[in-house]
């Protein structure tokens, strides 16, 4: 039986950890501004998650299902306070699904997929899940004094507003390290979004056991025989289109004005660099696409695959 005080204990790094992983999301929308410094961040970031009421150990001032909802990002902040308790408490073990928490974050996984259009196994899911979670616990270790230092606040005041959260988190947090991490692990998101993209891309299909190689133009995506290309938007978390590169007939910069009207249709308003294209080949685990393009049902449901395939094809200079 857990002793309250270790209880207590528990819940403030558990919703320190939620915290912080709901604080890099908003700094990543964030990243857009001109200029971001410790005493503008609070105020800034808070505008991206209205939702967010605090946090607190006495009860819960934050659904911390819903807070992230509309980014799609429910997983991620499940996933923060996980990290956070196996942080604390040196846990090494493997978790399972009779862990609650980690429980919560499964299915909230399960359901980014599912709202993705993409349809994994069970036994996908929780490897997703947990690899997400060494990513969260390797962030957090990296920014432990901010986590260390909302939960020790956490306990003392038992409850925080979400101002009083952001301002613990900002004025221990390396803002400048967290943006130069940010941008030498932009090429490694892509491996999260390749591998179960290409597993629905065409029904005939083959594996492939070469190792994933990121590349920076169609042409020497073309090069390769199973290299793709990714158009995606909500700064990697939401894929419009995928298909092989030696079937797109179109130059880059029409790739680039499909990539603008499908993200405008997804997320209108949104910030230019929260899209991006991606080319690359390879990958333990991929599946090499042949036939028409994958094309998210949003789109299909608008009637816009043929647009789209016929911009790809070089047919069209845009989908509408």
């Amino acid at each position: 039986m857990i002793e309250p005080e270790n209880e207590l204990s528990r819940k403030a790094y558990r919703e320190a950890g939620c915290a912080l992983a709901l604080y890099m999301l908003c700094f990543n929308l964030a990243k857009g501004d001109d200029a971001i410094s410790p005493t503008q961040i609070p105020s800034t970031l808070l505008k991206y998650c209205k939702g967010f009421a605090g946090v607190s150990v006495i009860g819960n001032r934050t659904n911390w299902r819903d807070v992230a909802e509309f980014w799609r990002a429910t997983h991620l902040i499940l996933l923060g306070g996980c990290a956070a308790e196996r942080i604390r408490w040196k846990t090494t073990e493997e978790p399972s699904l009779s862990d609650a928490e980690f429980e919560k974050a499964y299915y909230a996984t399960q359901w980014f997929w599912v709202d993705l259009d993409r349809n994994l196994s069970d036994e996908q899911i929780f490897a997703e899940t947990l690899s997400t979670l060494y990513e969260m616990i390797e962030k957090l270790e990296s920014h432990w004094k901010a986590v260390d230092g909302l939960a020790t606040t956490l306990i003392q005041k038992t409850e925080l507003s979400a101002e009083e959260t952001f301002q613990v988190i900002t004025a221990n947090i390396d803002a400048q390290r967290w943006v130069m991490e940010r941008e030498e692990k932009l090429p490694q998101a892509s491996q999260t979004t390749i591998i179960p993209l290409e597993q629905s891309l065409a029904s005939k299909a083959t594996a492939r056991e070469a190792p994933l190689v990121v590349l920076k133009t169609l042409n020497e995506a073309k090069a390769y025989e199973d290299g793709v290309v990714i158009l995606s938007g909500d700064d990697g978390g939401q894929t419009y289109v995928g298909c092989l590169a030696s079937e797109v007939v179109c130059t880059e910069h029409n790739l680039e004005l499909l990539l603008r009207d499908l993200d405008e249709i997804a997320w209108p308003g949104n910030y230019a660099d929260m899209r991006h294209i991606r080319y690359m080949a390879g990958g333990i685990g991929m599946k090499v696409a042949s036939g028409e393009p994958w094309i998210h049902s949003m789109f299909v449901e608008r009637g816009l695959d043929l647009a789209i395939q016929e911009v790809l094809q070089g047919r069209r200079e845009r989908i509408q």
